[in-house]
Formats: structure tokens, C-alpha cells, sequence
């Protein structure tokens, strides 16, 4: 957290960016780290598990093994993919949630003005029209990341039958 609080203390200096724009920065850099620690183990550990599975099945059930691994192959193209869509999503976010805390901060900086003038109406109904925006781009978000971790879920359901499709199709019987 040291590492967000010296950024955020280098961003509000002489650069010119908005309270929204600092903001986002700051909860993606939280995010980023967050994610960062749950996931650094898997650069160690994956490699790891596919070797030793990989090893494992081929002594048990021979070539069908690699009949498996093709298939995790050929899904690994599909998941960068949905990842590079999601990171574009994910963008368009960023920068209407700046736009919206922008307006917001605004807002709340002339409060005093904007009750004087009665203008909370159209402010209100600009920052519920960049809210707008913002959910849709969250939906769709939701969407990419819904059918990522569904391919997550059904690839090793896939890979398994590909591989005992081919141990059996090899004339092998499956024991249990």
C-alpha cells in the first residue's frame, strides 16, 4: 500500500488530471495489487501441475494424454482473446467512471451555485446520462467476464473427455 500511497502523492503533483482521473488510478492500482498476490503463485505452480499431470497420465493411459493437452492448446488462443476484450471493456469504464467523479466533484465543489441557479436538474440528469453510459459498458464487462469463467469451468470437463475418447477409440478399456 506504500507503493499506491507514494503514486498517489506523485500524481497530484503538477500533472493535470482530474479527482476522477487520480481516483480511478488509485482503485486500479489497489485492484491490480489485490489480484496480483492471488495470482502470482499460479507463474510457479501451473507449469508445475501441468508436468506433473502430464507425466502422471502418460504413464497411465500413454499417448491419449497429449490428445488432452492439445485440447487445453487450442482453448488457451480463445481465453487471451476474451482477456484482451475484457482489458478494452474494462477501459471504456475507467474513463466514463472519471467522467462521471469528475462532474460529481464538480457538483459538489459549487454546490452553493447550483442551488442558486436551480440547475440540479440538468447536472443530474448529464451525470445519470454518463452513469448510463458507465452500466452499459459494466454489463458488457459482465458478459465477457461471465463466459470466460464459463470456458474456465467446462475446459477441463472438455479435456477429459477428449482424452478418454481417444484412450477408448485406441481400442483401451477404461477400468475404473
Amino acid at each position: 500500500m506504500g507503493i499506491v500511497f507514494r503514486k498517489a502523492s506523485r500524481l497530484s503533483k503538477g500533472k493535470e488530471q482530474t479527482i476522477g482521473q487520480t481516483i480511478n488510478i488509485l482503485s486500479n492500482d489497489a485492484e491490480k495489487m489485490s489480484k496480483g498476490s492471488r495470482l502470482f503463485q499460479n507463474f510457479w505452480w501451473q507449469p508445475c501441475a501441468t508436468i506433473v499431470g502430464m507425466s502422471l497420465l502418460f504413464f497411465y493411459i500413454g499417448a491419449s494424454a497429449f490428445v488432452g493437452f492439445g485440447v487445453m492448446l487450442m482453448v488457451m488462443p480463445l481465453q487471451v482473446y476474451i482477456a484482451k476484450v475484457a482489458s478494452r471493456l474494462r477501459r471504456k469504464i475507467y474513463k466514463h467512471s472519471d467522467r462521471r467523479i469528475s462532474l460529481l466533484n464538480s457538483f459538489v465543489e459549487g454546490v452553493r451555485a447550483v442551488k442558486l441557479l436551480a440547475c440540479e436538474t440538468p447536472l443530474m440528469d448529464k451525470l445519470g446520462s454518463i452513469r448510463q453510459g458507465e452500466l452499459f459498458e459494466l454489463r458488457k464487462y459482465m458478459i465477457v467476464t461471465i463466459i470466460n469463467y464459463l470456458l474456465l469451468s467446462i475446459t477441463p470437463l472438455l479435456i477429459a473427455v477428449a482424452t478418454f475418447a481417444t484412450f477408448s477409440l485406441l481400442g483401451n478399456e477404461v477400468k475404473p
